[in-house]
């Protein structure tokens, strides 16, 4: 009966409803949903999505909610709640609904698990001679939250690509790559003489094509023309046999 009177609580609209707040956890992490300063509640309720986390009222005992089952902890004086193990499927909305005497409160909160930013991968497209571009990338479940940004020589620039000049194969020149979530970042390096070496791989595997090639295409040829010799071979062969037996 006390559990069902809590429930009733609940079931009208709330007075004060608080602007939501974002909030980024690393996957694995624990996620903690912390109110503003209230006075302690009556009751309390968390929702995730539409569905109930956990609720708490001063006339009945907590009931925690599956999946959160041995994942959740909440203070009943501050409503703070600690979810662990962050998980993907833990994303999304939270709203806490709150009772105090005849006045209730909805706070909201916006949850996104994200994963930490694996050490980006740089790579050289070259346009010609003296010019190329160096591209960034790396690994994300959620490529909307990167942000990449490059530095050279005291400059920088965002975005994941960048055009160079080149001077010749022995250019020092250093790269920098930054990639960055809310929450981690990575960088990796990149100097400009590393692009020859992807023309000079290019050229020897386009060198090494072409050889197999013209050795595949000269095997084909030997053994069509040994093919037509032995042909011809056997022909003549024959015509002597016949001509003896004539004479």
């Amino acid at each position: 009966m006390a559990h069902q009177r809590f429930l009733v609580y609940f079931a009208c609209t709330f007075s004060l409803v608080s602007p939501q707040v974002l909030k980024y956890v690393l996957r694995g992490q624990e996620i903690n949903l912390v109110p503003p300063r209230i006075e302690k509640p009556d009751g309390m309720v968390w929702v995730h999505d539409d569905s109930n986390v956990v609720e708490f009222h001063i006339f009945a005992r907590e009931l925690v909610y599956p999946p959160y089952q041995n994942r959740i902890t909440l203070d009943h004086n501050s409503a703070e709640l600690t979810i662990k193990d962050a998980t993907n499927e833990d994303s999304g909305n939270y709203d806490l609904k709150l009772k105090k005497n005849d006045e209730r409160r909805r706070i909201k909160f916006r949850v996104e698990v994200i994963d930490k930013v694996t050490k980006p991968n740089i790579s050289c497209e070259m346009i010609n001679a003296n010019q190329a571009i160096l591209v960034c990338s790396t690994e994300c479940k959620c490529p909307h939250l990167l942000k990449f940004k490059w530095r050279s020589q005291g400059n920088e620039q965002a975005g994941p690509n960048l055009t160079i000049t080149l001077n010749n194969e022995h250019d020092d020149q250093v790269y920098q790559c930054n990639v960055s979530n809310p929450l981690t970042s990575e960088t990796s390096t990149y100097t400009a003489k590393d692009c020859f070496l992807v023309v000079t791989a290019v050229s020897f595997t386009a060198v090494l094509t072409v050889g197999l090639t013209a050795a595949v295409l000269t095997a084909v040829f030997m053994s069509v023309k040994k093919f037509q010799f032995s042909e011809c071979f056997a022909k003549l062969k024959e015509k002597c046999s016949i001509r003896n037996w004539r004479d």
